[in-house]
């Protein structure tokens, strides 16, 4: 496929995907269409395909990245391709897609990734082997940091692995994860390292076992808001390109596709996110570690800026919520009461989350030292002001004001791998308002949940 971008007129500041399919035809010596030849086949453009169309055709997406280098187009000759383009062009049956070049064009892509037979995933120089031959070149791989990666792969049936030594066969994306996983988790134990810290070891091949795993557990568009920021924010660490960060989270969400504006801003593309959550009913974008909205009404929502998880981890699950005249009411909420200290229970299971069964028996400041630096391994970037309840330890994003009543809420139905931690909100009364500050909880899970009511 291949996206051309049509900027309307001096009153419309709206992009309009066209899109295409470089599929084989009929070798000719004479053609009126410009075509490739690769391995013999001749390939052509298609007519422009409407992209919201439900009669969208199968095809394979070839997954890579740009780079800077630019070559002549053969098919298109009005806009440069990346000088990598090319060497990709090798697959089956299905068409081609090949990569459009920003994000106001890759946002309107929506319902055709409905069509999405499979993804070749083109990256390091020669095909991925795990095995430890090649852990480095996979490490410092800039495919694997693609946030546009994270899209293609999450909405794809089937998936492969190649490099540019391309006869050699192709590898499934479940062999793959399996491999990977099975290393890194003989390299953890020869080492005796825990999960945390080898993410810190390699940090990026983490997050593609994440994304393989998110590949194979979650359906198409049905993964919760808060595994979508957490994969993305594996994949942009920093977010310095906030434009394709949202662009792939609003289409690993939906398969709708919607306007975009030719220069949309940070707060526009960060509303239309948790806009989009809010009509599907997953409000779990609200456990971002962002700074909260200071607006009445909105103090419970995310800031319109760049949204990580406040624990960018995989998770699964949702957190639903329903409106009433009242306002918002976040469902499956459990609440958990502050204790001198962490009861029995709570404290076996922090100690079986750390890997470290000694700390059973441990003093609790130990518990608390070692809990907090495994969550700063895992991304957590929040306050070491832990609250101890007897279920656990909730460490909140942002310190809590001082001397102010508050309350914690727990979310049932929405956790991290590993089933012992999960998103929590703290509500702070303050004089005229509720303040939100979003944590994490680690420990026993109460019985029981209700509804909190969320200040609108």
């Amino acid at each position: 496929m291949f996206a051309n971008n049509v900027l309307g007129t001096k009153t419309s500041a709206y992009c309009i995907m066209e899109l295409r399919l470089l599929v084989e035809t009929p070798r000719a010596r004479e053609s009126a269409l410009p075509f490739i030849v690769i391995e013999g086949k001749q390939w052509s453009l298609t007519e422009p395909i409407d992209s919201r169309s439900d009669q969208f055709p199968r095809y394979t997406c070839i997954s890579y990245v740009w780079g800077t280098g630019r070559a002549a187009n053969p098919i298109h000759p009005i806009y440069p391709m990346s000088d990598r383009t090319l060497p990709e062009g090798h697959t089956g049956e299905h068409g081609l897609h090949l990569r459009p070049r920003d994000g106001c064009r890759r946002g309107a892509l929506g319902k055709s990734f409905t069509a999405l037979e499979q993804v070749c995933a083109w990256n390091v120089k020669q095909t991925p082997q795990p095995d430890g031959t090649c852990l480095g070149d996979l490490e410092t791989d800039t495919w694997i940091r693609s946030a546009w990666a994270y899209q293609e792969v999450v909405n794809s049936s089937r998936l492969w692995f190649a490099g540019e030594d391309i006869r050699r066969n192709l590898l499934q994306g479940q062999f793959v994860l399996d491999q990977l996983g099975h290393y890194l988790l003989k390299y953890g134990q020869s080492t005796q390292a825990t999960s945390a810290k080898l993410r810190g070891r390699y940090p990026h091949l983490d997050a593609l076992e994440e994304l393989l795993l998110d590949w194979r557990t979650a359906d198409y568009v049905e993964r919760p808001a808060l595994q979508v920021m957490s994969g993305i924010s594996r994949h942009n660490i920093n977010w310095s390109d906030y434009k394709s960060a949202f662009y792939s989270m609003i289409g690993a969400i939906t398969q709708e596709p919607s306007s975009r504006t030719s220069n949309p801003t940070l707060e526009s593309l960060s509303e239309a996110f948790m806009s989009l959550c809010e009509r599907k009913g997953d409000f779990s974008f609200i456990f971002s570690s962002a700074d909260r909205d200071d607006r009445a009404g909105y103090r419970w929502r995310p800031q319109c800026d760049i949204l990580p998880s406040i624990l960018p981890w995989h998770c699964f699950g949702e957190q639903s919520a329903r409106r009433d005249a009242q306002g918002i009411w976040l469902q499956n909420i459990v609440t958990v009461t502050v204790s001198p200290t962490i009861g029995s229970a709570g404290r076996a299971v922090v100690s079986r989350w750390l890997q470290n069964s000694d700390l059973e028996t441990a003093l609790e400041g130990e518990i608390i030292r070692q809990a907090s630096s495994t969550l700063v391994e895992m991304g957590f970037s929040g306050s070491n002001d832990v609250i101890v309840t007897s279920d656990g330890l909730l460490y909140p994003q942002r310190p809590l004001p001082a001397e102010l009543p508050f309350r914690i809420g727990v979310a049932r139905s929405l956790r991290w791998s590993g089933d012992v931690a999960s998103p929590a909100l703290v509500f702070v009364a303050e004089a005229d308002h509720t303040k939100y500050i979003p944590g994490v909880f680690i420990g026993v899970m109460p019985s029981g949940a209700s509804e909190v009511l969320l200040e609108t």
